[in-house]
C-alpha cells in the first residue's frame, strides 16, 4: 500500500495517496507495533507534506508510541 501511496503521491494524485495511507494503517492495525509505526508515520509525514499539519499530528504521535513499544516492550 505504501508503495502505491508514495507512486499517487508522486503523481499529484494527493486523494488517491491519502487513501493508500490510510488503507496502509488500518492493514497494518492486524500486524505488529513496527508495522503500525511505520505506516502512522507515512500518513503523518505525507499530511506534512500536503501542510495539513494539525492534523499530522495525531499518526505521527501514535507513531512514536507505538515505536516506543516496538523498541521497549512492556515488562
Amino acid at each position: 500500500m505504501q508503495r502505491a501511496a508514495q507512486a499517487s503521491e508522486a503523481q499529484a494524485r494527493s486523494v488517491d495517496a491519502e487513501g493508500y495511507h490510510r488503507s496502509a494503517v488500518e492493514r497494518s492495525r492486524k500486524l505488529g507495533p513496527a508495522e503500525q509505526s511505520d505506516a502512522l508515520l507515512g500518513l503523518g509525514a505525507f499530511l506534512q507534506r500536503q501542510l495539513r499539519f494539525s492534523e499530522s499530528l495525531a499518526p505521527l504521535d501514535e507513531s512514536l508510541e507505538k515505536a516506543g513499544v516496538a523498541v521497549m516492550p512492556p515488562s
